[in-house]
């Protein structure tokens, strides 16, 4: 009878840890699904669109994966961080901006922060006005003065000593 005890004891054990197993793995499975729809993802875009009434933008990325160029929404509200800029209200086309953002369980794209891009100032080479550029002579030569006479040039140069 001894044996039916612990035959049966060792059932439950078996059956209880089967259980508490499942448990956890669903709980994982839950809080991975969650982890997954609240991680934040970054990109690197232009802007071709942007939806003041809805408060959404739309940009074009370069996904790298792929290594084709793709379009994505993002929304914005209240708790949205701008750095660069003031609000919302100063993104433009062709603007290029840094954002992260969170897909949400009902699968909008919400920016949690966005950065305009400002062009690097000291890549860029402005060539000069016309009215700023003067010859290269003119400006090697200095203007002749009672200080600074012409140069004196000889006819006849001295003939060359032949050392031989």
């Amino acid at each position: 009878m001894n044996i039916k005890k612990l035959i049966s004891g060792c059932f439950i054990l078996v059956f209880m840890l089967l259980a508490l197993n499942t448990f956890v793995l669903a709980e994982e499975a839950a809080v991975t699904a969650s982890n997954a729809a609240n991680d934040t993802q970054w990109i690197w875009a232009e802007v071709v669109g942007v939806d003041a009434s809805a408060k959404s933008l739309t940009l074009k990325y370069l996904d790298y994966e792929t290594d084709l160029e793709k379009q994505i929404v993002l929304g914005v509200d209240e708790n949205t961080v701008y750095e660069n800029i003031k609000s919302f209200d100063e993104i433009k086309v062709a603007d290029t901006l840094s954002v992260d953002y969170v897909l949400l369980a009902d699968g909008k794209n919400i920016a949690k922060n966005i950065s305009l891009e400002k062009p690097d100032l000291a890549t860029e080479v402005v060539p000069p006005a016309a009215s700023e550029a003067k010859p290269a002579a003119v400006e090697a030569t200095a203007p002749l003065s009672a200080e600074n006479p012409a140069p004196m040039v000889t006819e006849n140069p001295p003939a060359a000593v032949d050392q031989n």
